[in-house]
């Protein structure tokens, strides 16, 4: 039977079910605890997901015992963004890899501090950023690196997620770290920064705001700069779109042709369109998205590896940056209580 990494869920939201998915689909990983305030909800989830520990101490969940955790390997920090960066810094100081969901951190700053305390313990730290795992998205990564349609003029892309202050409170309100752009928008940012391979030299930002002064629609222009995927002069637009659902597609523009992919987090069809002809790849995956990213975490921290070479912490900290960029370019910097580090 295969080792498998025990991990231990902060958190038991709609996210951590997802990922449980995933864990159950998985080969190496299994859930072996669970964290969380409300013991009605915690107890409901623990029996649900049959996870055979369940606690609201976070010292009975980091325990350990002659160096080793007693309840969990490795812990999921799967609890709303104002949290994650003191969640995920409290499990690496007990000694423990952590993998950390989107966004990060509310921060740049709170992101390299949690990279320094990694490195420093010797720790592997990771964002869950499930669409760069699909099949999809790896090949449309190598076909820019390998220049299928030359160097990247253009790329276009739309996030829908329809949501409203009831159902999505957290998203509506700033003292949750809310707003559509650290909830969904940060995986236009992330899936830029992975075709382009870079940050964005100029950020163009529009900003429809909601009563608590959080972002609940975002239009954006990046501009980059020369380098070997990228055209001087390159632009990168999207939008971010809470109020309906729509075609969150990407399509990147190059020189010598087009590549389109249908769905930016779940993406499963790429269409190049070059020298007159189209071609259609078919990357259905067959597998829950979250199970590609978990097998992923677990073979790195048993290979001994100390960063992913598919989402670099290094990668994530820059994406956080361009994300609070990005807002302050449409008029909006989270309050100091939120990014402090």
């Amino acid at each position: 039977m295969a080792r498998k990494l025990r991990l231990g869920f902060i958190g038991c939201g709609w996210i951590a079910d997802w990922a449980c998915t995933g864990v159950k689909e998985a080969e190496n990983v299994e859930v072996s605890a669970i964290l969380a305030r409300n013991p009605e909800r915690m107890r409901a989830f623990a029996e649900k997901r049959k996870i055979p520990f369940y606690t609201d101490s976070m010292e009975e969940f980091l325990r350990k015992e002659n160096g080793r955790g007693v309840h969990l390997d490795a812990v999921y920090v799967a609890t709303t963004n104002e949290t994650h960066y003191q969640m995920a810094m409290r499990a690496l100081e007990a000694g423990f890899p952590v993998f950390l969901e989107k966004p990060v951190t509310m921060s740049g700053k709170q992101a390299r501090r949690l990279k320094e305390e990694a490195e420093k313990r010797n720790l592997f730290l990771m964002e869950g950023m499930w669409p760069r795992f699909l099949p999809a998205q790896l090949l449309l990564k190598e076909m820019l690196a390998a220049g299928e349609i030359g160097k990247i003029e253009r790329i276009e892309a739309a996030v829908y997620c329809k949501m409203n202050p009831v159902d999505n409170a957290r998203v509506f309100k700033m003292e949750t770290g809310g707003g559509a752009l650290a909830d969904v928008g940060i995986y236009a940012i992330s899936i830029l920064r992975y075709l382009t391979g870079q940050n964005p030299a100029g950020i163009a930002s529009k900003i429809d705001f909601y009563e608590t002064g959080v972002d609940i629609g975002d239009e954006v222009v990046y501009t980059y700069g020369e380098s070997k995927l990228v055209k001087e002069g390159a632009t990168a637009k999207f939008s971010v779109d809470t109020s309906d659902w729509g075609d969150a597609g990407l399509k990147v523009f190059g020189e010598r042709g087009t590549i389109t992919m249908d769905d930016l987090s779940d993406a499963k069809n790429l269409v190049l369109e070059k020298d007159g002809e189209t071609r259609q790849i078919r990357m259905a995956h067959g597998r829950w998205r979250f199970t590609y990213q978990l097998e992923h975490f677990a073979d790195c921290i048993f290979s001994g590896r100390k960063e992913s070479w598919v989402i670099p912490f290094r990668e994530s900290c820059e994406i956080i940056e361009t994300m609070e960029r990005t807002l302050e370019a449409g008029g909006l910097v989270y309050p100091e209580y939120l990014t402090k580090a």
